[in-house]
């Protein structure tokens, strides 16, 4: 039994021709065909490009990869320009003084040589220091007595008797030409004329003596200047020495700056804590504790960035200015538990720009995170800085 149903016999359909079949047939060859060529052409640009991409794959040079460039990152601290400087007394060969007057407080500015403090004992150098010029003024006096010689009225009664040891002198030779006169006459002894001899004699060295004397008064001897020039030498050198020791009684700053922080107060007794503490923050510097594996990789006036360790501020902008030559162990240690607190590192000082410097200028000592940016700047970078 056939499934296809087919018409009655002797029906109207049998006898018309089926004119739609060949045309269905065509139409679905044509469509085949189209499609199959659509496939191949799709397949041939497919292996055409896989072909060119491999083909450029192949001429191209190969490329390296580029390097990863990690910033330097390290803690650190803030300090002035000169760093910190804990001001102490001068030596004073093992006394320990007190201090009698503060003359600054806290963020007072300070110039190089001014007094900040001052001891106890100032007042009793003081006074040896007057003590040590009078001293330098009478040895001065008594070289002018000196060289000025003998007094006009010592001079002026040495001739008075140089005058009268003449007159004496004048007498006794009249007397004993009398003598002899008399003599040659027997009127008189010889021991008369011997007598107004001797009279003569003591008159000639009374009248020696007084001219040796006037001679003594009036010459200024060379030896006598020399050796109380050298008395005025010794009385400078003893009122050097009570200058100095007045000196150690004053404590002065040896820099341009401000006080930090003022470490004892008058009545105190000065100890190896010092008095104040001074520095110069016109200028600011943050002290970064590089590992000692990156050091190679830092060079002078490279960027850096700072940023306080409590966080809350504004990064401060800086560019490395010191480098250190000292590898010594960590000073600024991180709140981590596990932190390697033996690490070999070397201080490198970052000078802050001006603006930010003026914003951290009361915050000396506080903890920092410093980033270095050790990539190497380009040449357009360079020519913008120059």
């Amino acid at each position: 039994m056939s499934p296809v149903w087919s018409p009655p016999a002797g029906s109207a359909v049998e006898d018309q021709p089926n004119v739609a079949e060949p045309r269905a047939a065509a139409r679905c060859f044509t469509k085949r065909r189209l499609l199959l060529l659509a496939a191949i052409i799709a397949v041939v640009a497919a292996v055409a490009f896989v072909a060119m991409s491999r083909w450029r794959t192949a001429a191209a040079p190969p490329q390296a990869a580029t390097p990863v460039v990690l910033n330097v990152h390290s803690l650190g601290y803030l300090e002035p320009k000169t760093e910190v400087i804990r001001l102490a007394a001068p030596s004073t060969f093992g006394e320990q003084g007190r201090l009698e007057r503060l003359l600054v407080a806290e963020g007072d500015p300070v110039a190089v040589g001014s007094v900040v403090a001052v001891l106890d004992n100032f007042n009793r150098r003081s006074a040896s220091v007057a003590e040590a010029e009078a001293r330098v003024a009478v040895e001065v006096s008594k070289l002018a007595q000196i060289k000025a010689g003998a007094k006009p009225g010592d001079l002026a009664a040495q001739r008075a008797m140089i005058s009268r040891a003449k007159a004496v002198l004048s007498q006794a030779e009249v007397d004993l030409h009398r003598s002899e006169r008399l003599l040659s006459t027997k009127a008189v002894p010889q021991a008369e004329v011997d007598a107004a001899n001797l009279k003569v004699e003591s008159a000639r060295e009374e009248l020696s003596h007084a001219e040796s004397t006037l001679e003594s008064l009036a010459e200024v001897r060379t030896v006598d200047v020399d050796q109380q020039e050298r008395q005025i030498a010794a009385a400078k050198a003893s009122l050097a020495m009570a200058r100095a020791e007045l000196e150690t009684t004053e404590v002065r700053s040896p820099i341009d700056g401000q006080v930090l922080k003022v470490c004892i107060r008058p009545g105190e007794r000065v100890n190896e804590d010092g008095i104040v503490e001074l520095g110069d923050t016109s200028e600011m510097y943050a002290v970064a504790e590089v590992y000692e594996a990156d050091l190679p990789r830092i060079k002078l006036g490279q960027p850096a960035t700072v940023r306080l360790f409590t966080g809350g501020a504004e990064p401060l902008q800086g560019e490395v200015a010191e480098i250190g030559m000292i590898v010594a162990k960590k000073d600024v240690l991180a709140n981590d538990p596990v932190a390697d607190t033996d690490a070999r590192v070397v201080e490198v000082r970052v000078k802050l720009e001006h603006e930010a410097a003026r914003t951290v200028q009361r915050l000396s000592n506080a903890r920092v995170e410093v980033t270095i940016d050790v990539a190497e700047p380009s040449s357009s970078q360079l020519s913008n800085k120059n």
